[in-house]
């Protein structure tokens, strides 16, 4: 058999051609390789650019709703327009004030541009409500308010637009008035009888809990830092059994200490289901010196009577002020007429055993003052709206009495002093709130607020209860025992039992080192040997900080305690029948997050 046989340079041929394909290939894998490699360099660039928008975006938004939570906690609302939602912030559709575009930001070399509209029902039933069950303040009233921030985030020196966020989310304004007790500072609870509160506690700062016999709170308990087991002033522990709600009518027993102050942990809570909570956000509270007679305060604004003890050449003349703070002059002679007589007078003959000096007083008899209103011509007395005052008046859910001091002293309403002034106000012939009248129009509700301290003499609110409050700059009880004549200093008169039902809202003092601020047991201050009588109150305990001008130490104090029938006024978790003008805090709820693409 024959074979044929190829040419040597056919060969060389088909070599060249393998080495051609080869060589074709690979540099076919070597452009897939470049070609992905530039684009994930690309990808990943604009992966990166992208996150670097998406961020400024994010951190505009976080900006721009903080300020709009800075409104709330100074207790006021944003005010002004947004711009339209064609083109907003382009040319001259800006908006205004609070809602108006904002391009000054600059995050990650991108201009960051934020708006705020204001999507609040315009039907106020949407407004108001009852947070939800799961919720931290589960069971609660609140008013809220709701806004959307929208943040787009541009190249700087580029068009068009890298990253567009919006948050919508609710201010909630919930009254204060719906707890047991309110800390904004550490709470201490130690009482030696037995003490049980019923409703809510909640302290900005830590929970000190060492009752000498035992303490039971049948409420939800939320703390901004954690509980403690034990005293702040001591290292010790006192041995009575100390129990929280773990449902609406059961309790259990929190861990017992060890030794000294013992730290209660989130495992030592779980047995409450989430009816005991630590480390949940600071509440935004109103200041003390919301409480100044000052047009920008809601609690001198909003007040129906705003009495001013004035120091004029050498004399104190009661005069009734307008909410800028002018003399109202039919009103203020209106004070030295027959019929109100006695209503309003200014004395200095209390000696405060606290305070160790003697106070000078505005002296309130709430019934011959709402006698006076009652009695007076229309439109001598307004109300905060500036119509004729009523005792019937439903403006702020009822009527809101304002008294402070005008020595010539500015430091006199100056909480930032903090210095002691020696003023105060003492209410009394309150047993039953209105006029003596029996036909005059019967009282809604009364709120009565002074900066300085307040001295309630006897029975308060006891008969036909109506919503009210005292706020002030530090809260004493008299009882119905007092004497007519004024003690001299160092004499501890013998009390009886008294009765009072309000919410309290003042200053308390701090434990300092191992010098005892008295507890929630010693938030009213006593003046008296209650030694087997009973101080009954029902109402809500708050304390937004130190006194400012009530400057005595607790150490100091000449009585003898009270027994504690105390109890949360169960009235106010209706907000129909919370007392007028209650103070809120405040807190946010995020509804939506998105991103536009």
């Amino acid at each position: 058999m024959s074979t044929t046989q190829i040419p040597k340079h056919h060969n060389l041929g088909y070599a060249l051609i393998s080495v051609m394909l080869a060589m074709t290939i690979l540099m076919g894998i070597v452009l897939v390789y470049l070609t992905i490699t530039l684009g994930n360099r690309r990808d990943t660039a604009n992966v990166t650019s992208s996150m670097t928008g998406f961020y400024a975006a994010e951190g505009g938004l976080n900006l721009r709703a903080e300020k709009v939570r800075a409104k709330f906690i100074d207790y006021n609302r944003p005010t002004g327009t947004a711009p339209s939602s064609t083109s907003p912030c382009v040319g001259s559709n800006l908006g205004t004030l609070d809602f108006a575009c904002d391009s000054s930001l600059t995050l990650g070399g991108r201009t960051v541009t934020t708006y705020v509209l204001d999507t609040t029902s315009a039907d106020p039933a949407k407004n108001t409500g009852v947070v939800n069950s799961g919720e931290t303040y589960a069971g609660l009233n609140y008013q809220q308010y709701s806004y959307r921030v929208v943040s787009e985030a541009k190249v700087s020196g580029q068009s068009g637009v890298e990253a567009k966020l919006q948050m919508e989310f609710q201010s909630r304004l919930v009254p204060i008035f719906q707890f047991a007790a309110f800390y904004n500072n550490d709470l201490e609870i130690n009482p030696s009888p037995l003490m049980t509160l019923n409703g809510r506690v909640h302290t900005n700062g830590n929970l000190y809990v060492s009752p000498s016999t035992g303490l039971t709170i049948n409420g939800r308990v939320t703390t901004g830092g954690i509980i403690r087991r034990g005293r702040k002033d001591a290292s010790r522990c006192d041995g009575g059994a100390v129990n929280f709600s773990d449902s609406a009518t059961t309790t259990k027993t929190l861990r017992a200490c060890a030794g000294g102050t013992t730290d209660i942990t989130s495992s030592d809570i779980t047995q409450y289901n989430g009816r005991v909570q630590m480390s949940v956000p600071r509440l935004t509270v109103p200041p003390l010196s919301s409480l100044d007679p000052n047009r920008q305060n809601e609690l001198f604004s909003g007040a129906d009577v705003r009495i001013v003890a004035h120091l004029v050449g050498g004399t104190w003349v009661p005069e009734v002020r307008d909410a800028n703070n002018i003399i109202m002059a039919a009103a203020t002679s209106r004070l030295g007429d027959p019929s109100c007589i006695g209503a309003v007078t200014i004395d200095n003959v209390f000696y405060d055993n606290r305070e160790r000096a003697t106070q000078r007083l505005i002296e309130i008899d709430q019934q011959k003052m709402m006698d006076c209103i009652y009695r007076s011509p229309a439109e001598v007395f307004t109300n905060s709206t500036g119509a004729s005052l009523t005792l019937d008046d439903t403006t702020g859910n009822g009527m809101a009495w304002h008294f402070s001091f005008d020595d010539g002293n500015t430091d006199t309403n100056n909480y930032a002093a903090k210095r002691q002034t020696n003023y105060g106000i003492r209410v009394k012939n309150a047993t039953t709130l209105g006029s003596s009248n029996t036909i005059a129009p019967a009282v809604k509700g009364l709120t009565i607020v002074t900066n300085q301290a307040a001295y309630v003499q006897g029975s308060f609110n006891v008969n036909n209860i109506k919503p009210a409050a005292i706020i002030c700059d530090s809260i004493n009880i008299l009882s119905n025992s007092w004497p007519a004549t004024d003690p001299a200093a160092g004499v501890k008169p013998a009390a009886s039992n008294t009765e009072v039902n309000a919410a309290f809202m003042a200053g308390t003092d701090l434990t300092n080192g191992s010098t005892y601020n008295g507890g929630l047991e010693n938030y009213p201050r006593f003046h008296e040997d209650w030694g087997g009588k009973t101080f009954r109150y029902r109402g809500s305990f708050v304390s937004l900080d130190t006194p400012s001008h009530a400057r005595g130490q607790w150490g100091n104090a000449l009585y003898n305690p009270p027994q504690r029938d105390w109890d949360y006024d169960l009235r106010f978790n209706d907000a129909a029948t919370l007392p007028p003008l209650t103070p809120r805090f405040v807190y946010l709820r995020q509804v939506l997050f998105a991103r536009e693409y």
